[in-house]
């Protein structure tokens, strides 16, 4: 009996692990992985043009982990949505021992609730 007890808590431990996923229509929500997943992945920010396209899902990133638009995870519901939020920076010039602001800003991209910086 009692190894009975231990082998369903063992599968129900296994067939627990949780991804945040992007649904058909764009949402994203914490779902069940397949049995034996033991990873999660997700989108990164580009500061220059916001979140790349990388859905949320479960298992280790494809190709993508190299080309720097998707991050791995390896703890249940690790890839929780993040948002970009868009800023603007100033161009400075450094001329005659003085900063200068230029007109033109750039326009950059930070996750929310965290601050941007401009360099």
């Amino acid at each position: 009996m009692i190894k009975l007890l231990l082998v369903t808590v063992l599968i129900g431990a296994a067939a627990a692990f949780k991804c945040f996923k992007t649904a058909a229509d764009g949402a994203v929500s914490s779902a069940d992985c397949e049995a034996g997943t033991a990873s999660c992945h997700s989108p990164t920010l580009n500061i220059l043009s916001g979140m790349t396209g990388q859905e949320y899902g479960c298992g280790d990133c494809a190709d993508e982990a190299a080309a720097g638009t998707c991050v791995e995870c390896a703890t249940a519901e690790c890839n929780k949505e993040m948002k970009a939020v868009e800023f603007e920076c100033s161009p400075y010039t450094y001329t005659d021992s003085k900063w200068t602001e230029g007109e033109t800003k750039t326009k950059c991209f930070k996750l929310e609730g965290t601050d941007g910086k401009c360099n």
